[in-house]
């Protein structure tokens, strides 16, 4: 009699096991889904990291001719008011010579 008995016993823990090996499947096959997922999400990472190195390159790049420019403005605008300050100067001397040539 007791034999009977662990036969039902026996039925439920091959349910169950077969339970345990079918959601251990699901699992397996759900890890490899995210593996494959997180390598195409790692090419997608490098590929915009090689994007972001080549835009701070390009930046770099203008940076540098932006401060080229800003030096190329700066002298140019010091020998424009030079120019003018010379031009102050020779129309003061002139005036002085003009009216100081009048008034003789």
């Amino acid at each position: 009699m007791a034999r009977p008995s662990r036969v039902p016993e026996r039925a439920r823990f091959e349910i169950l096991l077969e339970e345990v090996r079918s959601a251990l499947q699901t699992v397996a096959e759900g890890h490899g889904s995210l593996v494959q997922r997180m390598d195409r999400l790692e090419q997608r990472m490098d590929r915009l990291e090689q994007r972001l190195d080549r835009v701070e390159q390009r930046l770099d790049l203008l940076e540098r001719r932006v401060d080229a420019l800003e030096n190329a403005v700066l002298t140019g605008f010091r020998e424009v008011r030079r120019d003018i300050q010379q031009l102050a100067q020779r129309l003061d001397l002139h005036e002085q010579v003009s009216h100081g040539g009048a008034s003789g």
